[in-house]
């Protein structure tokens, strides 16, 4: 098993718990992850931690100004499950069934659900939606937020419903979303899933696995890398690739699996032709709104040193308040045009701003009161790619997304914010406001907004689709997660979906990879 990520700890788990043989786990990063990574309100300062992110930054978008992008790819076990923003959500069914009509048997949401149901411990209690006895815990959100109360009756007022459970068909509207937190600590898979392995699980950390060795047809084991020593280990049933959709792809090159062309380019003798290694990469754009804003409770009003620092005592003493929670209020799904069959925007919204301090009267002034909301398009029609720097497997992949590429994605952007900006003009919401910081409300015509929103966009930390499923040459794995033309190698990560879920991704790649050790095993869902 080739990655300790996210799907990695779930897939090598579950094959330890049923297999009769041994399972071994490789993993470049480390066994432990920064203590941070257990503090749900530290998660931002996880980025760029030489240990527990591999730091990888995009090409130059130019459909985003030319800008350049930090791609945040967790390291270590749990991978970015130990260092992401937690949020538990599963995107619409359609999603799903959308998979299914591409002709994935197995794949529609109805199929799906049991693994859904299967991960998770909700907070809920088990129902037809949710499952009560699964290893990953999931926790409320924060309904007892000031802001949450502001935006629930400013929904109200503007025509919009207050959503429960984000879970299910009835998801446009407002409400707070589920985290995969517990106790007051974050629920990476390496928490939730390894505890409960097999003793015939061993676990390789510090490992840099440098290429899949393919021997006539089948790959035969892996050749990786300890420290100065470079070594051979060889399969007797599979090699399962986990490494993400920056990762997989990666190996898949390494290996001589992919365009032969470009192979050649860079020095790697092609193994196998299979062009849709690295193609297809999907993930989430969103655009800022933010508001200045009247003194209000909220994160900016915590975060004054004083109140900062009785807040880490209370965390460390029973794991509770602001530091067992994220910056994160709620979350709404709109549609930016009417005649849509279901919501293709996702808002976050959150007291402060994402930069926000400790800070203190007259020795450290803060930056002062925002509301702000990430508006996100769910379903881009922009594609980008994941392809070789080089022939070394140690120098990071070359990541495009061509943001913003297809003019319709910038268009319902558009859309999108002029349609929050009325919401944020509604009682009693706009009775706190002072003014728009960001885009600005200057920028108001198709074009003047359409050069800003180039400026502002950013990249969700959502990357799929880059080793996608399906049965055609711009595919690389079929509906059991098979390498096409290959025997004994397969994918199990966000790299597998065909198309990107309208949500964040951590809840759909646990369920990829309970359904992939079935798919291993031979089972099916019950």
């Amino acid at each position: 098993m080739v990655g300790g990520g996210t799907a990695g700890c779930v897939v090598a788990t579950r094959l330890s718990q049923a297999a009769t043989g041994s399972v071994l786990l490789i993993e470049a990063g480390p066994a432990r992850q920064p203590f941070a990574s257990c503090v749900p309100l530290l998660f931002n300062t996880l980025k760029k931690h030489a240990r527990a992110d591999w730091g990888y930054v995009s090409e130059p978008e130019l459909g985003a100004a030319g800008r350049r992008f930090l791609r945040s790819h967790g390291r270590g076990l749990g991978g970015s499950s130990a260092i992401n923003g937690m949020i538990a959500v599963r995107g619409h069914p359609r999603d799903y069934d959308a998979w299914a009509a591409l002709g994935l048997p197995g794949w529609s949401y109805a199929e799906l659900l049991p693994y859904f149901r299967r991960s998770e411990t909700n907070w809920r209690g088990a129902s037809h939606e949710h499952g009560a006895a699964g290893p990953w815990r999931v926790g409320p959100g924060y309904r007892a937020d000031p802001l949450f109360g502001l935006l629930a009756a400013t929904a109200r007022a503007a025509g919009r419903a207050v959503i429960d459970d984000f879970t299910g068909n009835d998801q446009e509207g407002i409400g707070a979303p589920d985290f995969a937190i517990a106790d007051g600590m974050r629920m990476s898979t390496s928490r939730a899933y390894l505890a409960h392995a097999g003793r015939n699980l061993s676990i390789l950390t510090d490992t840099h696995v440098c290429r899949v060795l393919v021997e006539e047809g089948r790959a035969a084991g892996v050749e990786l890398r300890q420290g100065d020593v470079t070594r051979r280990i060889f399969a007797d049933c599979e090699v399962i690739v986990a490494a993400g959709a920056y990762n997989s792809p990666q190996l898949l090159l390494l290996s001589g699996i992919g365009d032969p062309d470009a192979l050649r380019h860079v020095g790697i003798d092609p193994v196998h032709d299979l062009p849709g290694v690295g193609r297809n990469l999907q993930g989430h754009v969103a655009v800022p709104l933010r508001f200045r804003a009247k003194d209000i409770p909220g994160f900016h009003r915590a975060l004054r040193f004083d109140r900062i620092a009785a807040s880490a005592l209370q965390w460390g003493l029973s794991r509770r308040g602001l530091f067992g929670r994220v910056p994160l209020t709620a979350l709404s799904y709109v549609r930016s045009r009417d005649e849509l069959d279901r919501p293709d925007i996702q808002i976050m919204y959150s007291t402060g701003r994402m930069d926000d301090y400790p800070w203190f009267p007259m020795l450290r002034p803060g930056i002062g009161h925002f509301i702000s909301s990430s508006i996100s398009l769910c379903r881009p029609q922009s594609r980008g790619d994941v392809t070789l720097r080089s022939a070394s497997p140690f120098d990071a992949p070359r990541i495009r997304y061509n943001l913003l590429d297809v003019t319709d994605d910038l268009a319902r952007l558009r859309d999108a914010l002029r349609r929050e900006r009325a919401f944020y003009a509604t009682a009693p919401l706009a009775d706190v406001l002072v003014e728009e910081d960001v885009p600005g409300r200057d920028y108001r015509s198709d074009d003047a907004l359409d050069a800003r929103l180039r400026e502002v966009a950013t990249s969700g930390q959502h990357p799929t689709s880059t080793c996608a499923m399906g049965s055609d040459r711009q595919t690389v794995v079929d509906a059991e997660l098979r390498v096409h033309g290959l025997t004994g190698l397969r994918v199990a990560d966000a790299s597998i979906m065909p198309l990107i879920p309208s949500g964040n991704t951590y809840a759909t790649v646990v369920m990829i990879a309970e359904k992939a050790a079935d798919l291993v095993l031979g089972k099916t869902a019950i």
